[in-house]
């Protein structure tokens, strides 16, 4: 769970993705037809800017979650909230043994604060944990937009 993949056994399809919880992966925004069903369940799209039909992944469940990532505008209180029941979404299909790919344009912010509260629900960690979880098994760059970061550390504070 360590290691970032790439293609996660797709050959030469080039999905970046890693496995950042058992039966979880945050990835880059695929490319058609790169999302196998003999990887994964479940697809979620979570870039406003990149929603590609549901045709594109064949044999794959596809949710979606389009979010605004702007560095310069704090996050919508809709993005937000649309953001945290994804992430509940998530954490209940991969709690069934659902195998779920989330994803944003570069993998790192919009689709690791999806599967942050994902992970956040699974083992009632802290964002902090979460968040360090995930750097470890995807990139050290992981929610480092200051934006999704902070919504992530006060949606621990809630509990």
């Amino acid at each position: 769970m360590s290691e970032r993949h790439h293609g996660h056994g797709l050959g030469d399809a080039g999905l970046d993705a890693a496995e950042v919880f058992e039966n979880l992966s945050i990835g880059s925004a695929p490319k058609a037809e790169t999302v196998k069903p003999d990887d994964y369940d479940v697809l979620v799209l979570c870039t406003k800017n990149y929603q590609p039909l549901d045709e594109s992944f064949p044999g794959v469940e596809v949710w979606r979650v389009p979010l605004v990532d702007d560095p310069t505008q704090k996050a919508s209180v809709e993005d937000v909230r649309a953001a945290v029941a994804m992430g509940a979404k998530v954490a209940k299909a991969v709690k069934s043994g659902e195998r779920v790919l989330v994803t944003c344009l570069q993998g790192l912010n919009r689709s690791a604060f999806v599967a942050g509260v994902a992970i956040m629900i699974l083992t009632k960690c802290t964002a902090k944990d979460a968040v360090r979880a995930m750097r470890g098994a995807r990139s050290p760059e992981v929610l480092r937009h200051d934006v999704w970061d902070h919504v992530l550390e006060r949606f621990t504070s809630r509990g």
